[in-house]
């Protein structure tokens, strides 16, 4: 205990002195333990009677220390009451009930030494242990003085909490000499009729701390993070999520996704389609709901659910398992609401404490309307999930860092964000890029499809769909139909597809403007030539995918969605859409407005701007679309017919069958077909547009409907996100679309965990040359190399294409791209789950342990509370793993030899294969080290690391906290409110060595309490011009510090347990140099 300064000195306590009665009083620096320690170094034999609650003070008292006097200590273990107070039944032994209450607690690597010596008293004979059930008496016997009273032996009972005891000495009166003597008959009585407990402590040293060879350190280290059991300290939680059988990837998850919240406020829930993400994400949001409220924050649970119109329903129906009251809205809100309807739902995401976005990639373009209104308030936690990969462009990065919160960078990534943002479109260092990708792994909760399916055969009793069968993935057979093209329809494909070279995209070149970010001439010129190149391209392409989904679709892009329904007797209620001759007949009228300097253009470009070519340039293109337009007309009608056969024919092996076209009125004209032909077989055309016929396909599809009647649904791309309609065991692939992910997107709807299907049935249109995508092959080509100018008509992994696609675009070959695309997950290439790294130490070739080791080691209360290793190698590195708790997450952190610090999961890994896999490491077991010297330096360097192990936001949010209470506190006028002032200061920095130690992290999030609502009210004013503002934009300026603050911050920071109290595992690399040193 610190002595108090003369000012703090209480001089009026008129109290008996100190080795009459020892007491724990701070304003005048008495204190227990130093009349404890004065007895013991003067006494030959000491007896001692104290509770279980002790034993760790014990250790550090009697293990750390040598009494050279001193030579033989006996200590009496008693219970301690409150520890029983929760218990009906007390059946358990005292031993037993040490047992289960040590092994709960936090105990510090720094007892490694202690636990030695104190071992090695036993064995010699000097220490005698023994317990005594119901025995409360707290009774300290020296040579010459005995204590009696209510402090136990813990730190807290000799140093801080208020006791009372009375002191007696031998040789003092003849009243004290028969009080010491009738003390020391009553300890002398108790020790007598206690029972022997020398063995069950040290089985009990071995529970708390082991001597680990590395391997088994790392197995405990790993089971911290995988394994997480931090659930169980959530009974209502715990209980319903029990009760609701999530499965045990989703129970991983959870854990996993904690974490991160816990961390950074924020997570990326990407597991791919049909993994059960909207039970997860809702199960998540119902154990943060518990978390806060466990915490104190119950002022900071008010949630709210945006996710597509389409699924509100599966929100509403897994919200009601747990009970949960989110208020759900349609995202749709935001971009097609009112005006009034937008800002109502704008302001219930700035005031919402937990924001759950469905279907993230839908917000991530910056510009988008819908992207604008989601700006959470900076104290949110933020639930993002998307099985659609994000990290293609740089906007999508960027969008996305912004939505996971910028100050959640480091300080060199967020200088790296900034320089992005400011230059995204120029030319992007791919280091810079990769760098940003790293960092989103840090927020991401993403398993594939074959690591969820290796979790199922690991356990697979323990995942049931709702229907009590055992779930997985269903494997998916690929077929390829014929589309029965006739040789007249192929031989007119041909002659389209030659007069689509022809074509200028006019429509696409109205306005041409230079970006600002284009500073050279040549880039200019590039621009402006790739401008041109594409809107050729994309205008001969829009023509081939129309040609390839109908006669139908061709005929409606060309004069419009009335006349197509006039055409081909259709009742189409689609929005009207198409028209392409009124659009260029609409841009014939006036020449576009010029943005650029003629200079900029070569002279085939020339025409765009020139009143008399540009009119003879639209006339040439309205007079190639009116030839297409006639062509069009010759088109047999075999094409659709067959199709529709397809269908038909397939019912008879699938009792439910889905077709996707990206073109709704293809839908609606393969409906009449298959009407006209099969009334019988119920057809229902489901597109964004007909709530009620999606709806009654979700139902009719949906796991477990009893329906027997055969069944198609014709569905729109508006049906392939988010929706299950897994009762279907076959898909028809009525187009061939450019976009991989939409192939799985559509897959996806009935390749789910839950299916009841083992396998299920792909379609593919094999298109012959004349319709299929390698008829376009050229087009594709250019637009391959443009995407970023024309967005995602085409969209394949330019690995993919150079294999399997370069040379041929037939249908076997997209086949074969996709095979690779779904299982090597190449758009998610870079952002990955940064736990999974922590699967590739006990998996794999480079594994460092096997898994029978882990599995020895992953259930916490069967083995050790805290795995303690030492290896000699080449450099002193040490690695640490801290447990978690119902407010912390668990942690690992690695310190090289320049005692730099590492917190990244990945990082980490690497560091551990690296130092771990040398040749000449050796294992030394603790006795054949200077444990208590080592341990000592560790535990410094560990301390000094603490600020390393908060998130980013926490580090600045005390960094400018730091700065401002510095700015204020010569300002303050009232000596309370300077010295209140100077207390917090010193709690920035907490000395190394002292045993109270403020928790550093909820002493952050006070301060974010403080400074997250005027970062608020800075961000505000400057949303549209989307200027990036972080914590580090605060100053005094603009947070006003006052007395309420202080006092408020002093009475709600907390002290913690140090962080040697939370290793639950370290490895400790010595170099033979610090070896000879120590043993020298």
């Amino acid at each position: 205990m610190k002595a108090p300064n003369l000012f703090d000195f209480n001089y009026h306590l008129n109290l008996p002195g100190q080795e009459d009665f020892p007491l724990n009083l701070k304003e005048q620096a008495r204190a227990v333990r130093d009349m404890l320690l004065k007895d013991i170094k003067n006494s030959d034999n000491y007896l001692i009677l104290t509770g279980f609650t002790s034993l760790s003070n014990l250790i550090d008292v009697f293990g750390a220390t040598d009494y050279p006097k001193l030579q033989e200590l006996r200590i009496v273990i008693g219970f301690d009451p409150d520890e029983r107070v929760s218990r009906r039944l007390p059946h358990y032994s005292l031993p037993t009930e040490i047992k289960n209450y040590w092994v709960r607690q936090n105990v510090s690597i720094r007892l490694c030494g202690p636990i030695l010596n104190i071992i090695e008293k036993i064995n010699n004979g000097i220490y005698y242990f023994k317990a005594k059930d119901r025995l409360h008496a707290k009774i300290y016997v020296g040579d010459e003085a005995a204590i009696l009273g209510s402090s136990n032996f813990s730190k807290s009972g000799t140093v801080y909490q208020t006791e009372a005891n009375i002191r007696v000495e031998l040789q003092s009166s003849p009243v004290e000499k028969n009080q010491y003597n009738d003390i020391k008959r009553i300890a002398e009585y108790y020790y007598g009729i206690a029972q022997d407990y020398n063995k069950d402590l040290i089985e009990l040293f071995s529970k708390l701390l082991k001597d680990a060879t590395w391997e088994e350190a790392l197995a405990r280290a790993i089971a911290e993070i995988l394994e997480s059991k931090w659930m169980q300290d959530y009974p209502v939680l715990y209980q319903a999520l029990i009760t609701h059988n999530l499965w045990p990837s989703q129970k991983i998850g959870i854990a996993r996704a904690m974490k991160i919240i816990q961390d950074q406020g924020r997570v990326l829930v990407a597991d791919p389609t049909g993994s059960g993400k909207t039970k997860f994400a809702t199960a998540l949001a119902y154990t943060l709901f518990h978390w806060l409220w466990e915490n104190g924050r119950k002022d900071r649970s008010n949630a709210l659910i945006i996710c597509p119109k389409q699924v509100m329903d599966n929100w509403e129906r897994e919200q009601e398992h747990f009970a949960l009251y989110n208020k759900i809205e349609s995202m749709g809100r935001l971009s097609l609401g009112s005006d009034k309807s937008q800002r109502v739902l704008q302001k219930a995401i700035q005031n919402s404490d937990i924001l759950v976005i469905d279907e993230a990639h839908n917000y991530l373009h910056p510009l988008s309307k819908r992207s604008k209104a989601i700006i959470p308030k900076g104290s949110s936690h933020v639930i993002l999930s998307t099985a659609t990969p994000i990290n293609k462009k740089v906007d999508d990065l960027l969008r996305l860092i912004e939505l996971l919160d910028i100050d959640n960078l480091s300080d060199d990534d967020l200088n790296t964000y900034l320089e992005l943002r400011k230059n995204r479109k120029k030319g992007i260092d791919k280091n810079h890029l990769e760098k940003l990708k790293r960092y989103v792994n840090q927020f991401i909760v993403r398993r594939t499809k074959k690591e969820l399916n290796r979790m199922i055969d690991r356990e697979p009793e323990h995942y049931k769909n709702r229907l009590g069968h055992t779930c997985k993935y269903p494997k998916t057979n690929s077929i390829v139909y014929s589309t029965g093209e006739t040789e007249g329809d192929k031989t007119i494909a041909q002659q389209i597809l030659s007069l689509t070279l022809e074509l200028k995209g006019i429509h696409y070149l109205q306005v041409l403007k230079v970006p600002d970010y284009l500073h050279t001439e040549e880039d200019q010129n590039m621009y402006i030539k790739q401008r041109f190149t594409s809107a050729t391209a994309l205008a001969a392409y829009m023509v081939r995918v129309k040609l390839r989904s109908s006669h139908c679709a061709l005929f409606e892009y060309l004069h419009g969605t009335d006349a197509a329904n006039q055409k081909f007797s259709l009742h189409s209620t689609k929005n009207p859409s198409g028209d392409i001759l009124g659009k260029i007949k609409k841009c014939s009228s006036s020449l576009p407005k010029k943005h650029v300097d003629d200079s900029l253009l070569s002279q085939e470009q020339q025409w765009l701007y020139d009143e008399r070519l540009y009119k003879s340039a639209c006339d040439h293109e309205i007079h190639l679309y009116q030839k297409i337009g006639a062509l069009a007309e010759q088109l047999s009608g075999k094409r659709e017919q067959s199709k529709a056969d397809t269908l038909i024919d397939n019912t008879k092996a699938h009792r439910k069958i889905l077709a996707f076209d990206a073109t709704v009125i293809t839908l609606d004209y393969l409906y009449k077909l298959i009407r006209e032909k099969h009334p019988d077989i119920k057809t229902i055309v489901a597109a964004g547009h007909n709530t009620r016929d999606r709806n009654e396909v979700m139902q009719l599809f949906a796991l477990g409907n009893q329906t027997e009647e055969k069944l198609i649904a014709l569905c729109s791309d508006a049906m392939s996100e988010g929706i299950n309609l897994q009762d279907a065991s076959c898909l028809l692939l009525l187009d061939m679309p450019s976009v991989l992910r939409i192939v799985e997107q559509r897959i996806g709807r009935l390749e789910r965990m839950d299916c009841e299907h083992k396998e299920i049935t792909v379609l593919w249109p094999d298109d012959s040359d004349a319709f299929s995508l390698n008829g376009d092959k050229r087009m594709v080509d250019t637009l391959l190399l443009t995407e970023d100018l024309i967005g995602n008509n085409v969209a394949i992994p330019q690995s993919i294409y150079e294999k399997y696609l370069k040379a041929n675009l037939n249908t076997h070959n997209v086949i074969r791209a996709y095979n690779e695309y779904t299982e090597e997950e190449h758009e998610w290439e870079g952002v990955r789950d940064s736990t999974q790294d922590l699967y590739s130490l006990i998996e794999g070739e480079n594994s460092l342990i096997d898994h029978k080791i882990y599995d020895l080691y992953k259930d916490v209360d069967a083995t050790v509370k805290t795995a303690v290793s030492f290896v000699e190698t080449d450099n002193n590195w040490c690695f640490f793993a801290f447990r978690g708790s119902t407010s912390k997450s668990p942690k690992w952190l690695f310190i090289d030899e320049n005692n730099k610090g590492y917190t990244d999961f990945s990082e980490i890994t690497e560091k551990l294969k690296h130092y771990l896999t040398k040749k000449d490491i050796i294992q030394r077991r603790w006795k054949e080290v200077d444990a208590s010297l080592t341990i000592k330096q560790i535990i410094y360097k560990l301390r000094r690391q603490e600020k390393a192990l908060l998130p980013w936001k926490k580090r600045r949010a005390l960094e400018q906290g730091e700065k401002i209470l510095k700015h204020f506190t010569p300002t303050f006028k009232s000596e309370k409110d300077k010295l209140n002032a100077e207390r917090l200061l010193m709690l920035f920095n907490p000395e190394s060595d002292g045993d109270n130690y403020v928790d550093l992290d909820q002493f952050a999030d006070l301060w974010l309490d403080i400074l997250i609502p005027e970062l608020d009210k800075l961000k505000a004013p400057k949303t549209k011009r989307r200027k990036i503002y972080t914590l580090k934009d605060l100053t005094h300026k603009n947070v006003k510090l006052n007395s309420e603050h202080l006092v408020w911050l002093l009475e709600n920071c907390q002290y913690s347990n140090t962080l040697d109290e939370m290793v639950s595992a370290c490895i400790i690399g010595l170099t033979r140099k610090s070896e000879k040193q120590e043993h020298g």
